[in-house]
Protein backbone atom coordinates (compact mmCIF):
# COMPACT_ATOMS: atom_id res chain seq x y z
CA UNK A 1 0.00 0.00 0.00
CA UNK A 2 1.47 3.47 -1.12
CA UNK A 3 1.66 6.05 1.30
CA UNK A 4 -0.06 8.98 1.46
CA UNK A 5 0.58 12.00 0.68
CA UNK A 6 0.78 15.31 2.53
CA UNK A 7 -2.22 16.18 -0.34
CA UNK A 8 -3.91 13.19 0.41
CA UNK A 9 -3.87 14.28 4.46
CA UNK A 10 -5.27 17.74 3.70
CA UNK A 11 -7.93 16.13 0.90
CA UNK A 12 -9.08 13.91 3.98
CA UNK A 13 -9.38 16.35 6.58
CA UNK A 14 -10.75 19.30 4.66
CA UNK A 15 -13.91 16.36 4.34
CA UNK A 16 -14.24 15.76 7.57
CA UNK A 17 -17.15 17.43 9.58
CA UNK A 18 -15.85 20.04 12.66
CA UNK A 19 -16.03 17.65 14.86
CA UNK A 20 -14.09 15.04 13.15
CA UNK A 21 -11.68 17.67 12.65
CA UNK A 22 -11.01 17.92 15.93
CA UNK A 23 -10.35 14.41 17.07
CA UNK A 24 -8.25 14.57 13.39
CA UNK A 25 -5.99 17.16 15.50
CA UNK A 26 -6.31 15.44 19.21
CA UNK A 27 -5.08 11.72 17.85
CA UNK A 28 -2.35 13.59 15.72
CA UNK A 29 -1.11 15.21 18.76
CA UNK A 30 -1.23 11.96 20.79
CA UNK A 31 0.83 10.18 18.63
CA UNK A 32 3.36 12.78 17.67
CA UNK A 33 3.90 12.58 21.65
CA UNK A 34 4.21 8.71 21.76
CA UNK A 35 7.80 7.70 22.60
CA UNK A 36 9.38 11.37 23.22
CA UNK A 37 10.58 9.19 26.22
CA UNK A 38 10.12 12.76 28.72
CA UNK A 39 8.05 11.28 31.32
CA UNK A 40 10.54 8.08 31.26
CA UNK A 41 13.48 10.90 31.29
CA UNK A 42 11.85 12.06 34.66
CA UNK A 43 11.67 8.82 36.38
CA UNK A 44 15.58 7.81 35.24
CA UNK A 45 16.43 11.15 36.60
CA UNK A 46 15.12 10.24 40.02
CA UNK A 47 17.07 6.81 40.11
CA UNK A 48 20.06 8.73 38.73
CA UNK A 49 20.13 11.45 41.06
CA UNK A 50 18.48 10.23 44.48
CA UNK A 51 19.51 7.63 46.98
CA UNK A 52 16.84 4.57 46.87
CA UNK A 53 15.20 4.27 49.26
CA UNK A 54 12.14 1.02 50.41
CA UNK A 55 8.78 3.05 50.32
CA UNK A 56 7.37 0.10 52.25
CA UNK A 57 9.88 0.26 55.39
CA UNK A 58 12.01 3.11 54.59
CA UNK A 59 15.41 1.02 54.78
CA UNK A 60 18.79 1.83 52.92
CA UNK A 61 19.43 -1.97 52.22
CA UNK A 62 17.73 -2.71 48.94
CA UNK A 63 18.97 -4.33 45.83
CA UNK A 64 18.35 -4.48 42.11
CA UNK A 65 16.03 -6.66 40.58
CA UNK A 66 15.64 -7.03 37.07
CA UNK A 67 13.20 -4.64 35.11
CA UNK A 68 9.25 -3.87 34.02
CA UNK A 69 8.80 -2.47 31.12
CA UNK A 70 12.35 -1.16 30.80
CA UNK A 71 12.40 0.45 34.17
CA UNK A 72 14.44 -0.86 36.96
CA UNK A 73 12.86 -2.86 39.91
CA UNK A 74 14.65 -3.04 43.41
CA UNK A 75 13.89 -5.55 46.56
CA UNK A 76 14.71 -4.42 50.10
CA UNK A 77 16.32 -7.12 51.58
CA UNK A 78 15.05 -6.11 55.51
CA UNK A 79 10.84 -6.50 54.10
CA UNK A 80 11.83 -8.75 51.06
CA UNK A 81 9.39 -6.31 49.28
CA UNK A 82 10.12 -5.25 45.43
CA UNK A 83 9.41 -1.97 43.81
CA UNK A 84 10.26 0.62 41.44
CA UNK A 85 10.44 4.14 41.22
CA UNK A 86 6.91 5.26 41.23
CA UNK A 87 5.64 2.82 43.50
CA UNK A 88 3.49 4.51 46.60
CA UNK A 89 3.61 7.85 44.20
CA UNK A 90 0.56 8.90 42.86
CA UNK A 91 1.71 7.94 39.04
CA UNK A 92 1.77 4.18 40.67
CA UNK A 93 0.34 2.08 37.70
CA UNK A 94 -0.39 4.53 35.79
CA UNK A 95 -2.10 3.45 32.47
CA UNK A 96 -1.57 6.36 30.37
CA UNK A 97 1.86 7.53 31.01
CA UNK A 98 2.46 9.19 27.92
CA UNK A 99 -0.51 11.47 28.46
CA UNK A 100 0.82 12.71 32.00
CA UNK A 101 3.10 15.31 31.35
CA UNK A 102 0.92 17.27 28.65
CA UNK A 103 -1.46 16.86 31.65
CA UNK A 104 0.42 18.77 33.81
CA UNK A 105 0.74 21.40 31.24
CA UNK A 106 -2.88 21.92 30.61
CA UNK A 107 -3.23 22.65 34.78
CA UNK A 108 -0.83 25.55 34.33
CA UNK A 109 -3.18 26.99 31.38
CA UNK A 110 -6.24 26.08 33.87
CA UNK A 111 -7.95 23.68 31.63
CA UNK A 112 -11.70 22.69 32.78
CA UNK A 113 -11.86 18.59 33.42
CA UNK A 114 -13.73 18.80 30.06
CA UNK A 115 -11.24 20.61 28.20
CA UNK A 116 -8.65 17.95 29.28
CA UNK A 117 -10.82 15.18 28.40
CA UNK A 118 -11.42 16.16 24.87
CA UNK A 119 -8.16 17.30 24.25
CA UNK A 120 -6.43 13.90 26.14
CA UNK A 121 -9.03 11.66 25.11
CA UNK A 122 -9.86 10.50 28.85
CA UNK A 123 -12.66 10.16 31.28
CA UNK A 124 -14.01 12.56 33.44
CA UNK A 125 -12.76 10.61 36.06
CA UNK A 126 -9.46 9.96 35.00
CA UNK A 127 -9.08 13.71 34.31
CA UNK A 128 -10.32 14.50 37.89
CA UNK A 129 -8.21 12.24 39.99
CA UNK A 130 -4.85 13.40 37.79
CA UNK A 131 -6.09 16.76 38.69
CA UNK A 132 -5.40 16.52 42.22
CA UNK A 133 -2.87 13.44 42.37
CA UNK A 134 -0.97 16.37 40.42
CA UNK A 135 -1.98 19.39 42.91
CA UNK A 136 -1.04 16.89 45.62
CA UNK A 137 2.68 17.22 44.78
CA UNK A 138 2.53 20.72 45.71
CA UNK A 139 2.09 19.88 49.40
CA UNK A 140 5.79 20.62 49.94
CA UNK A 141 5.81 23.68 47.88
CA UNK A 142 4.96 25.98 51.30
CA UNK A 143 7.42 28.66 52.20
CA UNK A 144 9.77 27.03 55.12
CA UNK A 145 9.93 31.06 56.47
CA UNK A 146 8.18 33.90 55.81
CA UNK A 147 10.20 37.42 57.31
CA UNK A 148 9.88 41.04 57.15
CA UNK A 149 6.55 43.08 56.78
CA UNK A 150 3.76 39.90 56.74
CA UNK A 151 -0.07 40.61 56.02
CA UNK A 152 -2.39 38.47 57.29
CA UNK A 153 -6.26 37.78 57.33
CA UNK A 154 -8.90 35.17 56.18
CA UNK A 155 -11.35 35.06 53.68
CA UNK A 156 -15.30 32.99 53.97
CA UNK A 157 -16.14 30.55 52.24
CA UNK A 158 -19.25 28.16 52.29
CA UNK A 159 -18.37 24.57 53.02
CA UNK A 160 -19.15 22.30 50.35
CA UNK A 161 -20.05 18.84 50.11
CA UNK A 162 -20.14 19.04 45.79
CA UNK A 163 -19.65 15.22 44.86
CA UNK A 164 -20.94 13.65 48.31
CA UNK A 165 -24.23 11.69 48.00
CA UNK A 166 -24.75 10.21 51.03
CA UNK A 167 -24.37 10.85 54.69
CA UNK A 168 -24.67 15.10 54.32
CA UNK A 169 -26.54 15.56 57.53
CA UNK A 170 -28.61 17.22 56.27
CA UNK A 171 -31.17 17.81 53.25
CA UNK A 172 -29.83 18.83 49.70
CA UNK A 173 -30.15 22.50 48.72
CA UNK A 174 -30.98 23.19 45.31
CA UNK A 175 -28.41 25.73 44.10
CA UNK A 176 -28.11 26.92 47.52
CA UNK A 177 -31.21 28.81 47.63
CA UNK A 178 -31.41 27.71 51.47
CA UNK A 179 -27.99 28.05 52.23
CA UNK A 180 -27.39 29.18 55.93
CA UNK A 181 -24.20 30.64 57.31
CA UNK A 182 -25.24 29.45 60.72
CA UNK A 183 -26.92 26.31 61.87
CA UNK A 184 -27.75 26.83 65.34
CA UNK A 185 -25.33 28.06 68.12
CA UNK A 186 -22.57 25.79 67.74
CA UNK A 187 -22.46 24.12 64.37
CA UNK A 188 -20.97 26.37 61.40
CA UNK A 189 -21.76 26.15 57.57
CA UNK A 190 -18.40 27.65 56.47
CA UNK A 191 -15.02 27.90 56.46
CA UNK A 192 -11.89 30.37 56.94
CA UNK A 193 -9.23 30.71 54.51
CA UNK A 194 -6.26 32.01 56.79
CA UNK A 195 -4.04 34.02 54.46
CA UNK A 196 -0.72 35.38 55.33
CA UNK A 197 1.05 37.55 52.50
CA UNK A 198 5.00 39.28 53.10
CA UNK A 199 5.71 42.16 51.03
CA UNK A 200 8.26 39.99 49.30
CA UNK A 201 5.87 37.90 47.86
CA UNK A 202 5.25 34.76 48.96
CA UNK A 203 1.66 33.59 50.70
CA UNK A 204 0.29 30.87 52.85
CA UNK A 205 -3.46 29.59 52.55
CA UNK A 206 -5.04 27.01 55.16
CA UNK A 207 -8.69 26.75 55.39
CA UNK A 208 -9.92 26.25 59.04
CA UNK A 209 -13.52 25.40 60.13
CA UNK A 210 -15.53 28.01 61.78
CA UNK A 211 -17.71 31.15 61.84
CA UNK A 212 -14.12 33.43 63.32
CA UNK A 213 -10.51 31.89 63.62
CA UNK A 214 -9.05 31.27 66.93
CA UNK A 215 -5.74 32.31 68.41
CA UNK A 216 -5.13 28.12 68.13
CA UNK A 217 -6.00 27.71 64.81
CA UNK A 218 -3.75 30.79 63.46
CA UNK A 219 -1.08 29.05 65.43
CA UNK A 220 -1.42 25.52 63.28
CA UNK A 221 -1.95 27.01 60.05
CA UNK A 222 1.11 29.55 60.05
CA UNK A 223 2.60 29.36 63.50
CA UNK A 224 6.35 28.53 63.08
CA UNK A 225 6.41 30.05 59.41
CA UNK A 226 7.33 33.68 60.77
CA UNK A 227 10.40 34.36 61.46
CA UNK A 228 10.70 36.43 64.95
CA UNK A 229 10.94 39.94 65.22
CA UNK A 230 9.21 40.24 61.43
CA UNK A 231 6.09 42.98 61.53
CA UNK A 232 2.80 41.15 61.32
CA UNK A 233 -0.09 43.58 60.11
CA UNK A 234 -3.99 42.44 60.81
CA UNK A 235 -7.48 44.02 61.21
CA UNK A 236 -8.62 44.09 64.92
CA UNK A 237 -8.99 40.62 65.17
CA UNK A 238 -8.00 39.44 69.00
CA UNK A 239 -7.32 36.21 68.03
CA UNK A 240 -3.68 37.84 66.45
CA UNK A 241 -2.86 39.52 69.78
CA UNK A 242 -1.93 36.36 71.97
CA UNK A 243 -0.57 34.87 68.53
CA UNK A 244 1.92 37.47 67.58
CA UNK A 245 2.90 37.28 71.28
CA UNK A 246 3.56 33.56 71.47
CA UNK A 247 6.02 34.01 68.43
CA UNK A 248 7.57 37.30 68.75
CA UNK A 249 6.23 39.20 65.88
CA UNK A 250 5.77 42.99 66.27
CA UNK A 251 1.55 43.35 65.70
CA UNK A 252 0.60 46.34 63.37
CA UNK A 253 -3.34 46.45 63.31
CA UNK A 254 -5.86 48.51 61.20
CA UNK A 255 -9.63 48.58 61.21
CA UNK A 256 -11.06 46.21 58.77
CA UNK A 257 -13.25 48.92 57.19
CA UNK A 258 -10.30 51.06 56.69
CA UNK A 259 -7.53 48.63 55.40
CA UNK A 260 -4.90 51.34 55.82
CA UNK A 261 -4.11 53.36 59.08
CA UNK A 262 -4.66 57.34 58.93
CA UNK A 263 -1.51 57.74 60.59
CA UNK A 264 0.77 55.34 58.92
CA UNK A 265 0.13 54.25 55.36
CA UNK A 266 2.53 51.63 55.76
CA UNK A 267 0.69 50.15 57.68
CA UNK A 268 -2.13 48.54 55.72
CA UNK A 269 -3.51 44.95 54.55
CA UNK A 270 -3.72 45.34 50.83
CA UNK A 271 -1.67 43.21 49.35
CA UNK A 272 -3.58 40.50 51.16
CA UNK A 273 -7.02 42.13 50.67
CA UNK A 274 -5.86 41.63 46.87
CA UNK A 275 -4.69 38.35 47.23
CA UNK A 276 -8.02 37.51 48.24
CA UNK A 277 -9.82 39.58 44.70
CA UNK A 278 -7.34 37.37 42.86
CA UNK A 279 -8.77 33.84 44.61
CA UNK A 280 -12.22 34.56 44.28
CA UNK A 281 -11.78 35.58 40.33
CA UNK A 282 -9.59 31.93 40.31
CA UNK A 283 -11.88 29.98 42.24
CA UNK A 284 -14.87 31.41 40.45
CA UNK A 285 -13.75 29.18 37.01
CA UNK A 286 -14.60 25.80 38.53
CA UNK A 287 -17.84 26.75 39.41
CA UNK A 288 -17.66 25.53 42.94
CA UNK A 289 -14.97 23.16 45.19
CA UNK A 290 -15.70 20.75 47.31
CA UNK A 291 -14.04 21.78 50.76
CA UNK A 292 -12.52 18.58 51.05
CA UNK A 293 -10.47 19.51 47.72
CA UNK A 294 -9.97 23.31 48.56
CA UNK A 295 -6.11 22.82 50.26
CA UNK A 296 -5.31 21.57 47.11
CA UNK A 297 -6.75 24.09 45.30
CA UNK A 298 -5.54 27.09 47.56
CA UNK A 299 -1.55 25.59 47.03
CA UNK A 300 -2.18 25.95 43.29
CA UNK A 301 -3.38 28.85 43.51
CA UNK A 302 0.07 30.34 45.76
CA UNK A 303 2.32 28.23 43.20
CA UNK A 304 0.35 29.80 39.79
CA UNK A 305 1.62 33.65 41.19
CA UNK A 306 5.41 31.78 41.31
CA UNK A 307 6.39 30.05 38.39
CA UNK A 308 8.50 30.80 35.70
CA UNK A 309 9.17 29.09 32.16
CA UNK A 310 6.12 26.51 32.28
CA UNK A 311 8.49 23.87 30.19
CA UNK A 312 10.84 23.76 33.77
CA UNK A 313 8.36 24.02 35.76
CA UNK A 314 6.35 20.85 34.25
CA UNK A 315 9.55 18.63 34.63
CA UNK A 316 10.26 19.99 38.17
CA UNK A 317 6.52 19.25 39.30
CA UNK A 318 6.85 15.34 37.86
CA UNK A 319 9.99 15.07 39.80
CA UNK A 320 8.44 16.49 42.66
CA UNK A 321 5.37 14.16 42.65
CA UNK A 322 7.49 10.73 42.11
CA UNK A 323 10.61 12.10 44.77
CA UNK A 324 8.46 12.18 47.92
CA UNK A 325 5.83 9.97 49.65
CA UNK A 326 4.76 13.27 50.77
CA UNK A 327 2.22 13.82 47.81
CA UNK A 328 1.20 9.86 47.64
CA UNK A 329 -0.36 10.37 51.37
CA UNK A 330 -1.47 13.71 50.47
CA UNK A 331 -3.38 12.52 47.67
CA UNK A 332 -4.99 9.13 49.47
CA UNK A 333 -5.67 10.83 52.73
CA UNK A 334 -7.90 13.87 50.34
CA UNK A 335 -9.87 10.40 48.70
CA UNK A 336 -10.42 8.77 52.34
CA UNK A 337 -11.21 11.61 54.23
CA UNK A 338 -14.33 13.55 55.47
CA UNK A 339 -14.15 17.54 54.72
CA UNK A 340 -12.63 18.32 58.24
Amino acid sequence: MNPLSIKDVISYFNGLTPHGQQDFINLFVREMHKGCGSFENTIKKKQDHQIVVCPHCGSLHIQKRGHSYGRQRYQCIDCSRSFGATTKTPIASLKKPELFERYIKLVFERKTLKQCEAELGISHQTAFDWRHKILSGLVEHVPAIMRGVIECDEIEFRISNKGQRTNLGRKPRKRGSNYKRNDGSYNSNTVQVITAVSRTGESVMVPVKGKKVTTKQIDDSIGGKMEESSTLITDKNSAYRKFAKDNGLKLRQVKSTEHVDKNDRRIHIQHVNATHSKLRGFMGKYRGVSTKYLANYLKWFCYMNDFESMADKVEAWLLDIISSLAPYNNYHRLKNQPIF
